[in-house]
């Protein structure tokens, strides 16, 4: 794709990347969010997956400030989040998918206007939906350690500007936990990294099914153990506590429903 944007002196091009599948309900929040950025030298491009609601009618109300979309069935959220990278032109890579958002408008500008000689930039996120208020996440450190020991919990993607020449592919082994996979590729050739005090993104909460904390533990683990071997032990105790909070939490809904 040639896109219309430019690589400007102390201005880089950043690709935004929206991935959605069925999702009119929250779709242009996420889109409104990124075409009202102060920041001038965004490429926008959106991955449908062939959704079958009012999503494309969303998307062609903002067809102007959109730089590519595509609508057709693939093979996943991390397929979908492929297909965008491989568009993408940009020099740094950011994605919000359908139901997140940006913290505020003027977040890329305040993010990018001084030069950035990072891998890696990223901070904190609030997590929204079914919660009373917002929730602020600070992340850790972006190293081994705390990939092992936190997973995903030690940044979240939304929040992420990843330099485009470090860039990896999501692999599509993992139906869950492919962003773990993913980060721990980045971490191999993230040398210099910065993290933000400000929040720079929302990440809506989703509805998972009672028991997908488990599935989620078990792909954790494989992605873990398959990446670093025994090392992967150093990520038990998280585990364990997140399947007893896991547990709990499946206890009260039941309680609820009777």
């Amino acid at each position: 794709m040639a896109s219309s944007k430019f690589e400007g002196e102390g201005k880089p091009l950043i690709s935004i990347i929206t991935v959605v599948y069925n999702g009119e309900k929250y779709l242009e929040e996420t889109i409104q969010s990124v075409i009202n950025q102060t920041y001038d030298n965004v490429e926008y491009i959106i991955i449908d997956g062939g959704s079958t609601d009012g999503t494309l009618d969303i998307i062609k109300k903002y067809e102007d400030k959109i730089d590519y979309w595509v609508s057709e069935r693939d093979g996943g959220i991390y397929d979908a989040m492929n297909k965008g990278i491989k568009l993408a032109s940009g020099e740094w890579l950011n994605f919000m998918n359908a139901g997140d958002k940006f913290y505020n408008q003027s977040i890329i500008m305040e993010i990018f206007k001084t030069v950035q000689d990072y891998d890696l930039i990223y901070g904190p996120i609030e997590l929204i939906g079914d919660i009373k208020k917002p929730i602020q996440v600070i992340p850790k450190k972006f190293n081994l350690f705390n990939l092992l020991f936190w997973n995903t919990g030690t940044v979240c993607h939304q929040t992420m500007f990843v330099r485009s020449r470090i860039i990896e592919r999501y692999s599509l082994l993992y139906g869950l936990k492919a962003e773990l996979d993913w980060y721990f590729m980045l971490e191999k050739k993230v040398h210099t990294y910065k993290i933000v005090q400000t929040p720079i993104a929302y990440y809506r909460l989703g509805g998972l099914s009672s028991n997908s904390y488990i599935s989620n533990i078990k792909e954790t683990l494989i992605v873990i153990f398959s990446n670093y071997n025994i090392l992967g032990m150093i990520s038990l105790p998280f585990l364990a506590y997140t399947f007893f909070k896991g547990y709990i939490n499946n206890l009260k809904l039941e309680d609820l429903d009777q």
